[in-house]
């Protein structure tokens, strides 16, 4: 799952004593990711803002994105407008990269303004930009889910005082996804699905992906499907 998309890096035991070839092994990934998809392709001459906004999505993926914050984060260091920033911004989303899903609302005015969600294309390439050798099973998981439900149609976030992993639009209504990968649910995973409903009456389904509990329990009024990580992606 770590490096699923990238063959060579499937030998890491080799590696594993010579941390200074590993790094240099990640690195020469990164700069062809650079390069050939991005510099070349869009004719990009701030390579350092380009490796800076890469490394920050790929480290944070699954979290929330805001281009202020960003800015704000940078702006001593690079010099840049927030302009520059989106820009460089649309050309890495163009690539296929990484996406940058929306929060759930109607109003496409308002999804705009509103932070996205961070999902990389692949797990592995999002390991090599990162520079990260371990793994955060959770969060890759959840990024697989991402990616999957992406792949099915036009996919959302939501949060207000809880986050909603991922919610999407059916022909019957909503569906409204959170990830987690334990048999050990927790309240947070459930209540958020719930105050959801509480906001967007046309909830259909709600769904926990979980590491092996499968099954619907009734909970607070509402039906809540348990779905093994396996299960879903074989559907």
């Amino acid at each position: 799952m770590a490096f699923q998309n990238l063959p060579p890096l499937r030998f890491w035991g080799r590696l594993e004593k010579d941390l200074v070839l590993k790094k240099k092994i990640l690195e020469e990934y990164f700069d062809l990711l650079v390069y050939r998809d991005l510099v070349d392709r869009f004719s990009l001459d701030k390579v350092e803002l380009l490796k800076d906004i890469l490394k920050y999505l790929f480290t944070n993926f699954t979290s929330i994105f805001s281009v202020n914050f960003y800015y704000n984060l940078t702006k001593q260091k690079l010099s840049l407008s927030r302009e520059t920033i989106l820009l460089y911004l649309s050309y890495v989303e163009e690539s296929l990269h990484f996406f940058l899903i929306p929060k759930f609302f109607y109003s496409l005015k308002v999804q705009k303004v509103n932070p996205k969600k961070i999902v990389c294309f692949d797990n592995g390439l999002r390991n090599i930009v990162s520079f990260r050798f371990f793994q955060d099973k959770g969060k890759l998981v959840e990024n697989l889910i991402g990616l999957d439900l992406i792949k099915r149609g036009e996919t959302f976030y939501w949060d207000n005082k809880q986050e909603v992993d991922f919610v999407k639009k059916e022909k019957t209504g909503l569906a409204v996804v959170n990830v987690c990968y334990s048999n050990l649910v927790k309240d947070r995973e459930i209540n958020s699905l719930l105050e959801f409903q509480e906001n967007f009456k046309e909830v259909k389904k709600k769904i926990i992906i979980t590491k092996d509990k499968k099954g619907e329990e009734n909970i607070k009024g509402g039906k809540i499907k348990f779905i093994p990580l396996l299960d879903w992606l074989l559907d």
